[in-house]
C-alpha cells in the first residue's frame, strides 16, 4: 500500500514528482504524434473531396441566396407601406412573401439585427410594433 504524502521522506517526493512528470511528458509526446496523424488524415480528406474546411467530416457549402434588393430595402418598403407599423413576426412573414430570399436557421434574429441597425424605423414599446420615423 502506498504511504501518505506526510510520511514520505524529500527523496520519495521527488522520485514520485519524477514519475508523475515523465507520464505526463510521455502523454504530451503520444499527444502530438496523434495530432499530427489527424493532420495528415484531414489534408487527405480535403485533397479527396476538393478543399473546404474539415471538421467532423466534409461539408457541402451553402450557396448564398440572390436577392434583386438587400434585406434593408424589404424592411423598408414593408414599414413604408403599413403606416401603423409591423410587429417583428409579422414583419418577418411581409418581407419572406416580398421575395426575400434567406437560407438563415434564424432570420427572426438577422430581421431584428436589421432593424436594430436602421436608424429611420423605430420601436413602439407599447405597441411591440416597428415604425418607419418620419
Amino acid at each position: 500500500m502506498a504511504k501518505a504524502v506526510t510520511e514520505m521522506s524529500l527523496a520519495e517526493l521527488e522520485r514520485a514528482l519524477e514519475s508523475k512528470r515523465s507520464k505526463v511528458d510521455e502523454l504530451l509526446q503520444r499527444r502530438e504524434k496523434l495530432q499530427k496523424e489527424l493532420e495528415s488524415l484531414d489534408e487527405k480528406i480535403r485533397s479527396v473531396s476538393g478543399g473546404g474546411k474539415v471538421e467532423g467530416g466534409v461539408r457541402r457549402r451553402r450557396r448564398r441566396a440572390k436577392n434583386e434588393k438587400s434585406l434593408k430595402e424589404h424592411v423598408v418598403d414593408c414599414l413604408s407601406r403599413n403606416k401603423k407599423g409591423l410587429a417583428l413576426p409579422d414583419l418577418h412573414d411581409k418581407v419572406l412573401e416580398a421575395g426575400y430570399k434567406t437560407h438563415s436557421r434564424n432570420f427572426r434574429n438577422v430581421l431584428y439585427q436589421c432593424l436594430y441597425n436602421l436608424p429611420e424605423v423605430k420601436h413602439d414599446p407599447s405597441t411591440g410594433k416597428y415604425v418607419m420615423q418620419g
